[in-house]
């Protein structure tokens, strides 16, 4: 398929990372010192594990395994569960703490990878569904099972709930019988909290909605309908295809990071006041796009593709936006009019590319 210029550079950039050193880098969140991200190396094994498919070279192989290792080395220990958080402290958790979105994206790296290296992370691997597992509970507000965001904060954020749905479902082979059986249970509760309109809050007392977390929370649906029977499958799709006709209708041409409830949205009337109050008043200051926002919103968008479903919005077009809004001198800036660069973007983008560049060739190789 055809290269371009941003592409080819993440490819060399991925193949230059020096696997026996830490990569470090700042964050949208603590910006006072570069840092450690367990989540930059799940999103760079990713990379590589997609690399090595596409390309069936082993010197993706060979670095991936070394960031594996990191990846494992920042982990959070018990005797039975093993996860993973952030580097710094961040509200009313501490470094030391677990987050479900941190360890499902690690996982998801792991299990890709665990096949091609003789099954040696399985431990792993199920010390973490088990850690996992352990923030499942039964939302009495929806009648069906969730999972908390983490160990201190018990809510129910459905994006992250999503994503850890998808990923589980897709590492089945590692999960008994009534583990899937509560992941269905899951899959309902999802479909259930979706706004008519197509969007999900935040959580139940967070109305926010915004480019990032619903292209995660279709991301999760997506994996889960690839994992579940007809019947099913079939609901979750329709449910995923509806977020993401929400998403290009409403978000991506917006270039705001938040959508603004309408007059005839269906949520609470004081939420739908304050919005219209800011779109009039205050709109010139809202957050543009992230960078690892459209990096999400591609993935979901590839994944849509690899089901045989195409909208109105092609994945050459959010390419595009990608390269003109955030690549600039080898790097993806914040946003269209900042050029700070985070590394937890960064890798986010890196891996949403490496992501594209393999299923449309797997995809014009089946054309063949």
């Amino acid at each position: 398929m055809k290269r371009n210029k941003m592409l080819d550079f993440v490819i060399t950039n991925l193949e230059k990372l020096n696997e026996n050193e830490p990569v470090l880098g700042k964050d949208e969140y603590f910006k006072s010192e570069k840092l450690e991200y367990p989540e930059v190396y799940a999103m760079i094994v990713l990379s590589y594990y997609y690399l090595f498919k596409k390309e069936k070279d082993n010197k993706w192989k060979k670095k991936a395994e070394k960031f594996i290792d990191r990846l494992i080395s920042l982990s959070i220990k018990e005797d039975n569960t093993i996860c993973w958080g952030l580097p710094y402290d961040w509200g009313v958790t501490e470094k030391n703490d677990g987050f479900l979105i941190t360890t499902v994206f690690s996982l998801r790296a792991l299990a890709k990878w665990n096949s091609e290296f003789s099954y040696k992370y399985s431990d792993v691997i199920e010390k973490a569904i088990n850690w996992i597992f352990g923030l499942l509970y039964y939302d009495e507000n929806i009648k069906e099972n969730a999972f908390y965001y983490s160990p201190k904060l018990k809510e129910n954020i459905y994006n992250a709930t999503s994503l850890a749905c998808g990923i589980l479902l897709e590492s089945g082979q590692y999960l008994w019988k009534r583990q899937k059986e509560n992941l269905i249970s899951v899959v309902m509760g999802l479909i259930k909290v979706q706004n008519k309109k197509g969007f999900w809050k935040y959580s139940i007392n967070n109305p926010t909605v915004d480019l990032l977390h619903q292209s995660y929370t279709c991301e999760g649906l997506l994996l889960s309908a690839s994992r579940l029977k007809r019947d099913l499958k079939e609901k979750v799709l329709k449910s995923a295809i509806k977020g993401v006709e929400f998403m290009d209708k409403y978000m991506f041409n917006s270039y705001i990071e938040t959508y603004f409830f309408r007059l005839f949205d269906n949520v609470e009337f004081n939420v739908k006041l304050k919005h219209l109050l800011f779109r009039i008043f205050f709109k010139k200051k809202f957050r543009l796009s992230r960078a690892w926002s459209f990096g999400a919103f591609l993935r979901v968008h590839t994944l849509l593709e690899a089901f045989g479903i195409t909208l109105p919005i092609k994945l050459e077009e959010i390419l595009k936006t990608i390269e003109s809004q955030l690549f600039q001198n080898g790097d993806f800036r914040y946003n269209k009019l900042d050029d700070s660069v985070y590394i937890r973007q960064q890798a986010h983008v890196w891996y949403s590319l490496v992501n594209y560049l393999y299923f449309r060739d797997m995809e014009e190789n089946m054309c063949l």
